[in-house]
């Protein structure tokens, strides 16, 4: 029901899994070595399953976090709010 490394990821699965077959997304929130190469956007493709995980040590880094789907549909109505979630896709941490 969780990861048997949780402890050295720095987080745990929430066991909520989402499907981003089509229309997924992750955004880049700290710019590291790891996005190297994606400095010209925020948004990555995110077309699969996504498992959903909370970071639960302070020394983990949430590098890159899940999008909620934006489905196509006219422009001044395909966009979030936001698209800060507290749900990391890349983390980072220092055990």
């Amino acid at each position: 029901h969780d990861y048997a490394l949780g402890d050295v990821f720095g987080c745990s699965f929430t066991g909520i899994v989402k499907d981003n077959s089509t229309f997924g997304y992750q955004k880049i929130r700290e710019r590291h070595p790891l996005t190297q190469g994606f400095e010209d956007t925020e948004l990555l493709a995110s077309w699969g399953p996504q498992r959903l995980v909370r970071r639960t040590a302070d020394t983990a880094e949430s590098i890159v976090t899940y999008v909620p789907q934006i489905f196509p549909q006219p422009p001044e109505r395909s966009w979030l709010r936001s698209y800060d979630t507290e749900y990391p896709t890349l983390l980072l941490n220092r055990y």
